[in-house]
C-alpha cells in the first residue's frame, strides 16, 4: 500500500508530497478556538475535515479536478476538543466520472470517531479547465507567506 501525508492544523494545510497513491492518510487536532462547543468538536467540523481528506485524497490519485456529490458521515463517538486524529481515506471505485471513496478518523487510543462514504464527480474538462486557471491566479495574486 502507498499512502500520502498531510498535517492538518488549526490554520494551515501542508502540500501533499507523493502524487500517485492509493490511501491518503493525515492527522486532525482541532483546537478549542475552531468550534463553538466547549468540550466537544462540533459534528460539522468532522464532516469538513473528512471531506478534506476525500479532497487530498483524488488529488493523490493524480485524478481530474472534482466535487463533491454526497458525503454521508457515521459518528461513533464524540470527539474531545483538542484531540488529534488519524484519518485514513482511500477510492473504492472509479466510474466514469464518479469516484466512491471511504473514510475513517480514529483517535491516538484507537477509538473510532466517525466513518464515511463519499462520492465525488469529476468536473467536465470546460469547468476543470475555468477552476484550473482561477486557482492559478489565486496562487499568483496571493501567494503562500513563507513559513506558514
Amino acid at each position: 500500500m502507498r499512502c500520502m501525508c498531510v498535517m492538518w492544523g488549526a490554520h494551515t494545510l501542508t502540500r501533499p508530497r507523493l502524487l500517485r497513491c492509493t490511501h491518503f492518510l493525515s492527522s486532525a487536532a482541532p483546537r478549542d478556538k475552531m468550534n463553538g462547543h466547549p468540550t466537544f468538536v462540533h459534528g460539522g467540523i468532522i464532516s469538513l475535515v473528512i471531506d478534506n481528506t476525500f479532497g487530498w485524497l483524488f488529488f493523490g490519485l493524480d485524478l481530474p479536478l472534482a466535487v463533491t456529490a454526497n458525503l454521508n458521515v457515521n459518528y461513533r463517538a464524540p470527539l474531545p476538543m483538542n484531540t488529534t486524529c488519524i484519518l485514513q481515506s482511500k477510492l473504492i471505485r472509479h466510474e466514469g466520472r464518479k469516484m466512491f471513496m471511504e473514510a475513517t478518523m480514529h483517535d491516538l487510543h484507537g477509538t473510532k470517531i466517525a466513518d464515511s462514504t463519499s462520492l465525488f464527480i469529476s468536473l467536465r474538462p470546460a469547468a476543470a479547465m475555468a477552476a484550473t486557471v482561477q486557482m492559478k491566479a489565486r496562487e499568483y495574486f496571493l501567494p503562500e507567506k513563507e513559513g506558514a
